[in-house]
């Protein structure tokens, strides 16, 4: 019974909500985009990300990236963050990998 404490549940639970979520956030992305893994770079390269859910939805018709109009609001919503995380996520590997190379720099001086 200690195997199924709080501390091993919780993050095995988790890991399913997680990755359920991301399920459903892929297959909305998958049906009212044609967004490929390379568009994401057009969407970092924006002086700034949208605010909002509808404000995302707008740009990537302006990109020409929207197959449908998405009328769903919370299908709109599952877009607008699993854009958000891939972005966030290239952002975070960006940073990292520029200080990784300054330190690399600064080693061999």
């Amino acid at each position: 019974m200690r195997n199924f404490s709080i501390d091993r549940w919780e993050p095995f639970e988790r890991s399913i909500l997680t990755s359920y979520n991301s399920a459903i956030a892929i297959q909305a992305v998958e049906m009212y985009t044609n967004m490929e893994f390379r568009d994401l770079e057009k969407i970092k390269g924006l002086e700034e990300f949208p605010a909002s859910a509808d404000d995302l939805i707008n740009q990537l018709d302006t990109l020409e990236l929207l197959k449908k109009p998405v009328e769903n609001e919370t299908a709109k919503e599952l877009i607008y963050a699993w854009i958000k995380l891939q972005v966030d996520f290239l952002n975070v590997l960006d940073d990292h990998n520029e200080n990784f190379w300054r330190m690399k720099l600064l080693l061999y001086r």
